[in-house]
Protein backbone atom coordinates (compact mmCIF):
# COMPACT_ATOMS: atom_id res chain seq x y z
CA UNK A 1 0.00 0.00 0.00
CA UNK A 2 1.48 3.66 -1.31
CA UNK A 3 2.73 6.04 1.78
CA UNK A 4 -0.14 8.20 1.19
CA UNK A 5 -2.63 6.12 1.12
CA UNK A 6 -1.56 5.11 4.55
CA UNK A 7 -1.56 8.51 5.77
CA UNK A 8 -4.78 8.97 4.52
CA UNK A 9 -6.74 6.32 5.81
CA UNK A 10 -5.09 6.29 9.56
CA UNK A 11 -6.32 10.07 9.45
CA UNK A 12 -10.16 8.73 8.43
CA UNK A 13 -10.23 6.17 10.65
CA UNK A 14 -8.70 8.71 13.29
CA UNK A 15 -11.65 10.91 12.40
CA UNK A 16 -14.25 8.11 12.50
CA UNK A 17 -13.11 7.34 16.35
CA UNK A 18 -13.18 10.95 17.45
CA UNK A 19 -16.41 11.12 16.08
CA UNK A 20 -17.71 8.09 17.62
CA UNK A 21 -16.48 8.99 21.17
CA UNK A 22 -17.52 12.54 20.55
CA UNK A 23 -21.37 11.61 19.92
CA UNK A 24 -21.43 8.78 22.43
CA UNK A 25 -20.36 11.64 25.29
CA UNK A 26 -16.65 9.37 25.80
CA UNK A 27 -14.60 12.33 24.64
CA UNK A 28 -15.84 15.99 25.04
CA UNK A 29 -14.89 18.37 22.43
CA UNK A 30 -16.19 21.88 23.11
CA UNK A 31 -14.83 23.51 19.77
CA UNK A 32 -17.89 25.50 18.35
CA UNK A 33 -19.76 28.43 18.62
CA UNK A 34 -23.39 28.97 19.02
CA UNK A 35 -26.26 31.23 18.72
CA UNK A 36 -29.52 30.44 20.45
CA UNK A 37 -32.37 32.55 20.63
CA UNK A 38 -36.20 31.72 22.31
CA UNK A 39 -39.06 33.38 23.15
CA UNK A 40 -41.85 31.87 25.88
CA UNK A 41 -45.26 32.61 26.31
CA UNK A 42 -47.12 31.60 29.36
CA UNK A 43 -51.15 30.91 30.26
CA UNK A 44 -50.96 30.37 33.64
CA UNK A 45 -53.81 30.70 36.01
CA UNK A 46 -53.78 30.75 40.44
CA UNK A 47 -56.43 29.65 42.53
CA UNK A 48 -56.12 30.50 46.26
CA UNK A 49 -58.45 29.19 48.95
CA UNK A 50 -58.41 30.56 52.86
CA UNK A 51 -58.77 27.86 55.90
CA UNK A 52 -57.67 28.58 59.19
CA UNK A 53 -55.78 26.13 61.19
CA UNK A 54 -54.34 25.35 64.49
CA UNK A 55 -50.25 25.62 65.16
CA UNK A 56 -50.18 21.35 65.65
CA UNK A 57 -51.46 21.23 62.00
CA UNK A 58 -49.11 23.39 60.58
CA UNK A 59 -46.24 21.58 62.12
CA UNK A 60 -46.94 19.00 59.91
CA UNK A 61 -45.71 20.77 56.87
CA UNK A 62 -42.19 22.82 57.85
CA UNK A 63 -41.79 24.23 54.07
CA UNK A 64 -44.99 26.24 54.91
CA UNK A 65 -43.88 29.42 55.75
CA UNK A 66 -45.65 33.18 56.37
CA UNK A 67 -44.08 34.74 53.62
CA UNK A 68 -46.37 33.16 50.94
CA UNK A 69 -44.69 30.95 48.43
CA UNK A 70 -41.51 33.46 47.87
CA UNK A 71 -38.11 31.67 48.40
CA UNK A 72 -39.82 28.03 47.95
CA UNK A 73 -37.59 25.38 46.15
CA UNK A 74 -38.09 24.79 42.39
CA UNK A 75 -36.44 22.44 40.38
CA UNK A 76 -36.60 21.89 36.86
CA UNK A 77 -36.08 18.78 35.36
CA UNK A 78 -35.42 18.09 31.15
CA UNK A 79 -34.28 15.45 29.65
CA UNK A 80 -32.36 13.98 32.46
CA UNK A 81 -30.81 17.33 33.23
CA UNK A 82 -31.66 19.54 36.44
CA UNK A 83 -31.78 23.09 37.25
CA UNK A 84 -33.13 24.97 40.25
CA UNK A 85 -32.71 24.22 44.19
CA UNK A 86 -33.16 20.71 45.30
CA UNK A 87 -35.07 21.60 48.47
CA UNK A 88 -34.35 19.86 51.54
CA UNK A 89 -36.04 16.30 53.14
CA UNK A 90 -38.51 18.48 55.08
CA UNK A 91 -39.08 20.87 52.18
CA UNK A 92 -39.66 19.17 49.05
CA UNK A 93 -39.11 21.20 45.80
CA UNK A 94 -41.53 22.07 43.23
CA UNK A 95 -41.24 20.16 40.33
CA UNK A 96 -41.46 20.79 36.89
CA UNK A 97 -40.97 18.21 34.50
CA UNK A 98 -40.38 18.31 31.09
CA UNK A 99 -40.36 15.14 28.91
CA UNK A 100 -40.09 16.84 25.20
CA UNK A 101 -38.43 18.76 23.24
CA UNK A 102 -39.58 18.95 19.59
CA UNK A 103 -36.03 20.04 17.34
CA UNK A 104 -34.79 19.25 13.85
CA UNK A 105 -31.79 17.02 13.56
CA UNK A 106 -28.45 17.12 15.68
CA UNK A 107 -26.60 14.78 14.36
CA UNK A 108 -25.18 16.98 11.14
CA UNK A 109 -21.34 17.53 11.92
CA UNK A 110 -19.91 20.94 12.17
CA UNK A 111 -22.97 23.26 11.03
CA UNK A 112 -26.18 22.66 12.74
CA UNK A 113 -29.70 25.16 12.64
CA UNK A 114 -32.05 24.14 14.06
CA UNK A 115 -35.67 25.43 15.23
CA UNK A 116 -37.03 23.93 18.65
CA UNK A 117 -40.51 24.16 20.31
CA UNK A 118 -41.85 22.67 23.72
CA UNK A 119 -44.91 22.82 25.44
CA UNK A 120 -44.89 22.65 28.81
CA UNK A 121 -48.01 21.80 31.43
CA UNK A 122 -47.95 23.25 35.02
CA UNK A 123 -50.54 21.97 37.31
CA UNK A 124 -49.23 22.90 40.95
CA UNK A 125 -50.82 22.69 44.49
CA UNK A 126 -49.17 24.37 47.08
CA UNK A 127 -49.99 25.36 50.87
CA UNK A 128 -48.44 28.79 52.96
CA UNK A 129 -49.94 30.58 56.02
CA UNK A 130 -49.98 34.11 57.75
CA UNK A 131 -50.62 34.89 60.84
CA UNK A 132 -54.05 36.48 61.79
CA UNK A 133 -54.30 37.66 65.27
CA UNK A 134 -54.28 34.52 67.67
CA UNK A 135 -54.74 32.15 64.66
CA UNK A 136 -53.30 30.63 61.76
CA UNK A 137 -54.66 31.05 58.00
CA UNK A 138 -53.81 28.07 55.59
CA UNK A 139 -53.20 29.49 52.20
CA UNK A 140 -53.95 26.42 49.92
CA UNK A 141 -52.27 27.47 45.99
CA UNK A 142 -53.65 25.87 42.79
CA UNK A 143 -51.31 26.89 39.57
CA UNK A 144 -52.42 25.98 36.58
CA UNK A 145 -51.67 26.45 32.51
CA UNK A 146 -48.93 25.86 30.22
CA UNK A 147 -45.68 27.66 29.03
CA UNK A 148 -44.72 27.68 25.60
CA UNK A 149 -40.57 28.17 24.37
CA UNK A 150 -40.16 28.42 20.68
CA UNK A 151 -36.43 28.97 19.62
CA UNK A 152 -33.92 28.71 16.99
CA UNK A 153 -29.92 27.10 17.65
CA UNK A 154 -27.15 27.22 15.28
CA UNK A 155 -24.21 25.67 15.87
CA UNK A 156 -20.54 26.10 13.90
CA UNK A 157 -17.50 23.60 14.92
CA UNK A 158 -17.40 20.55 16.76
CA UNK A 159 -20.66 20.19 18.21
CA UNK A 160 -21.98 16.69 19.44
CA UNK A 161 -25.83 16.15 19.04
CA UNK A 162 -25.69 15.21 22.74
CA UNK A 163 -24.25 18.83 23.25
CA UNK A 164 -26.50 20.73 21.30
CA UNK A 165 -29.50 18.80 23.20
CA UNK A 166 -28.18 20.25 26.62
CA UNK A 167 -27.55 23.50 24.63
CA UNK A 168 -31.58 23.71 24.31
CA UNK A 169 -32.35 21.76 27.62
CA UNK A 170 -30.88 24.50 29.79
CA UNK A 171 -31.95 27.12 28.03
CA UNK A 172 -35.67 25.19 28.49
CA UNK A 173 -34.99 25.09 32.11
CA UNK A 174 -34.10 28.68 32.34
CA UNK A 175 -36.84 29.69 31.04
CA UNK A 176 -39.36 28.34 32.61
CA UNK A 177 -37.68 28.58 36.34
CA UNK A 178 -37.82 32.20 35.63
CA UNK A 179 -41.56 32.23 34.72
CA UNK A 180 -42.34 29.82 37.65
CA UNK A 181 -39.98 31.36 40.15
CA UNK A 182 -41.43 34.79 39.16
CA UNK A 183 -45.47 33.30 39.76
CA UNK A 184 -44.31 31.63 42.67
CA UNK A 185 -42.60 34.92 44.67
CA UNK A 186 -45.71 37.16 43.33
CA UNK A 187 -48.34 34.85 44.85
CA UNK A 188 -49.18 36.05 48.40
Amino acid sequence: MPRKRKIILILVTLFLVITILRETGNLNLRLYNSNLTSSTTSHLSDYTGIAKVSKETLKVWPCITDKGLKGIPLLIYCLGYKYGEQGTEDCRPVAVFIDHIDHGPLWIPLYKSVRFNCIVPVVHALAAYRKDGDSIQLYSYKLSGIITLDGELTVTGICSRREAERLIADNVMTKVYNIMRARLDGMK
